[in-house]
């Protein structure tokens, strides 16, 4: 939500990187027989030295960049000319391979080998660009992260590669799973040291960012058009708490859960965008500002009129996690 960053390119080149990124997939497209836009042949990090057409890999990263530029079209009225291109790429560009096993490494080669990267699953976490909430793209997603896991007896799949697992079953609400995954990356005694640092053959920073992130990913996520509280929590983990992590939008959210159930949930707006929320809560819950409007636009979707600096308590009336009395001066 910091708009120089993207407005002030003069100062701040991310805008115009991205669209010469696009730009250089532009010039590797071509229509096949099939009516479908297609990559030639492409790298996918480490799995194949000769790489393949159509990789599942550069299919995400070209969808994303399109639809983050048009989306920052449409946000700050940039009106480029390109539009139409972007346009036509996600709308005529090929399916993400895939077989029994769920999506391969591109046209030709499927994931058939132990190997610890998850490339040919990155339209699913980081990215984002396959909604897992849809039915039959969960399932296909299971089977995906099932099969890279275990081919080979997972002789491939390191400390990491199980914390990516952990933040890839979040993705998907899967608690249980994650909380295993998670447990899988700290209990790796070969690369994982007591203090979280990560090594294999010299330490390895982003690994242990990994694992941090699949914890935050279990209470909170905010990826697509709405913030998720507390969204791939285990059974077992009947208490939590969080304060102030951050969530797309510019929010500062807090919740708690107590006895396994959502109790609270705070957010407070630090630039004012359109904020829509899926607390968890089982039942009717109030807030602490009556006077902001809140309406179900979903299912357990609720759209909050939050100003700028504004914040606002949604709560379950609980003596034994917050009293209402407390909400008053929104002692927390």
């Amino acid at each position: 939500m910091d708009d120089e960053l993207v407005t002030d390119q003069a100062q701040h080149a991310f805008y115009p990187l991205l669209k010469g990124s696009i730009n250089l997939y532009l010039h590797m497209l071509k229509y096949g027989d099939d009516g479908k836009l297609h990559l030639p042949l492409l790298h996918s990090p480490e799995y194949s030295k000769d790489g393949d057409v159509d990789n599942n890999y550069n299919l995400s990263l070209l969808r994303w960049g399109c639809t983050t530029l048009l989306g920052l079209n449409e946000r700050y009225g940039f009106k480029d000319q390109q539009r139409s291109e972007w346009e036509r790429i996600l709308r005529d560009l090929v399916p993400y391979p895939q077989n029994e096993n769920g999506f391969m490494i591109g046209a030709t080669i499927p994931f058939a080998k132990s190997h610890r990267h998850w490339a040919h699953l990155m339209m699913v976490w980081p990215l984002h660009m396959l909604s897992v909430e849809q039915p039959e793209n969960k399932a296909l997603v299971e089977r995906t992260i099932n099969h890279w896991l275990t081919v080979e007896g997972g002789r491939e799949i390191y400390g990491w590669s199980s914390a990516a697992a952990s933040l890839l079953y979040s993705s998907m609400g899967n608690g249980e799973k994650a909380l295993e995954q998670l447990r899988a990356h700290h209990n790796n005694k070969w690369s994982v040291m007591p203090n979280t640092m990560y090594i294999e053959i010299y330490p390895v920073i982003e690994c242990s960012l990994f694992s941090a992130k699949a914890l935050q990913d279990m209470l909170l996520q905010s990826w697509g058009d709405h913030i998720r509280i507390f969204p791939a929590m285990p059974a077992e983990w009947k208490e939590a708490k969080f304060l102030d992590l951050r969530a797309e939008g510019a929010f500062l959210v807090s919740a708690a859960r107590a006895n396994g159930f959502t109790r609270w949930v705070k957010i407070r707006s630090l630039a004012g965008a359109p904020c829509k929320v899926s607390p968890g809560f089982v039942g009717a819950f109030e807030t602490s500002m009556p006077s902001v409007k809140m309406r179900e636009v979903e299912p357990g979707i609720y759209e909050l009129g939050l100003g700028r600096g504004e914040e606002v308590i949604l709560f379950q009336n609980s003596g034994d996690v917050l009293p209402k009395k407390a909400l008053r001066g929104v002692a927390l």
